[in-house]
């Protein structure tokens, strides 16, 4: 069920749904961050409250660049820019890698958090541009059509 402003709580149903901003504490090990201003569906009866999608997105990229920051890996913004400043779409990006678009998508807007390997992989784009030019030139050996016209 989507909850909506206005709407009946689905707790006790009695009361009415309520937009609030509140703060929200985000830990990944000993680090804790605060992220304020964030969209809370509060009841007027009960006072539970339910985060709106927008507010549980934003916590679960804080949490993500939080647990990447700790294991040393890049961050969803350090990703996306390796990308753009080498000039390439997610498209290429993905195509470079032999990955999928999904997934250079997901790893950028913080859904999924990169492994080891990718991450390395990256860094080396962003500290030795001239891997580029080899990835491009091995993968144009590959058959990179089904990545491309799949979108996988």
């Amino acid at each position: 069920m989507k909850l909506k402003e206005n709407m009946q709580c689905p707790i006790c149903a009695n009361g009415i749904l309520k937009k609030e901003q509140k703060k929200h504490e985000v830990q990944y090990k000993d680090k804790k961050t605060i992220i304020d201003n964030l969209d809370v569906l509060v009841c007027t009866t009960c006072h539970d409250g339910f985060y709106t999608k927008k507010s549980e997105r934003k916590i679960n990229i804080v949490f993500a660049d939080m647990k990447r920051k700790e294991e040393n890996l890049l961050t969803s913004k350090e990703i996306k820019e390796i990308r753009k400043q080498n000039y390439l779409t997610q498209e290429e990006l993905s195509v470079l890698l032999g990955m999928s678009l999904k997934t250079i998508a997901r790893y950028e807007n913080g859904t999924i958090i990169q492994g080891r390997s990718t991450d390395i992989l990256l860094r080396l784009l962003r500290d030795y541009p001239a891997t580029i030019k080899f990835l491009k030139n091995y993968s144009s050996l590959l058959d990179t059509s089904l990545l491309i016209e799949n979108k996988l």
